[in-house]
């Protein structure tokens, strides 16, 4: 009897260790991908990742996530290629350049103009939310992130993790557009600042 305690420990012992080793490789992932939106380092993160742990119940949640955060990186990096080309993705990218210099107007129009050659919704939203914020426009980038949120999901992580949004997240409108309902999934914040369950997941809650 002894000893089966002892091997139950031991089992105990290394489903903890593989969880534990499983939330730092997803985190050194969501700081490529919320953080510093390296979007190909992020992805190949997100690959490696998924690779090695399909198919683990322990951390099924994880892997479901990783999943949709390629798929992200993956459109992100297709955004890029076409912002490269011209046309809506180089409306956009001037818009960019043009909220960095603080000419948030001509950011603005710009932005307008990228959404009417059909630039990625979400994320000329995105970057207005930016521009905005970057003006000190608390409420009005409030608005414009939760329409780029609710065109697409994946810029809440983006936000939490990303530096155009510094003074902005310490505002009540901020939290109002990226705290997740009283019914959504519970989740916590990762080390970097992502949006993401893992910090409240422990070994065994994967299914739950």
């Amino acid at each position: 009897m002894p000893a089966r305690k002892a091997s139950s420990s031991a089992g105990a012992k290394k489903k903890t260790d593989g969880f534990t080793k499983a939330v730092t490789e997803y985190e050194a992932a969501m700081k490529l991908f919320a953080s510093r939106r390296d979007w190909k380092a992020a992805a190949e993160k997100w690959k490696a990742f998924i690779e090695r742990h399909a198919g683990d119940a322990v951390v099924a949640t994880m892997v479901d996530r990783a999943r949709r955060h390629l798929a992200a990186c993956e459109s992100r990096i297709a955004e890029t290629s076409d912002e490269a080309s011209g046309g809506a993705g180089e409306a956009l990218l001037q818009a960019v350049v043009l909220a960095n210099s603080g000419r948030t107007d001509e950011a603005l129009a710009a932005i307008d103009g990228a959404l009417a050659a059909g630039a990625n919704r979400g994320r000329a939203l995105y970057v207005k939310a930016t521009a905005l914020s970057r003006d000190g426009r608390f409420d009005e980038a409030a608005a414009a992130l939760a329409e780029a949120i609710e065109a697409d999901p994946e810029n809440r992580a983006f936000a939490l993790g990303d530096p155009d949004f510094e003074r902005f997240r310490e505002t009540a409108a901020f939290a109002g557009v990226v705290d997740p309902p009283p019914d959504a999934e519970r989740s916590a914040l990762t080390a970097e600042g992502a949006a993401d369950g893992t910090a409240d997941i422990g070994p065994g809650d994967g299914n739950s």
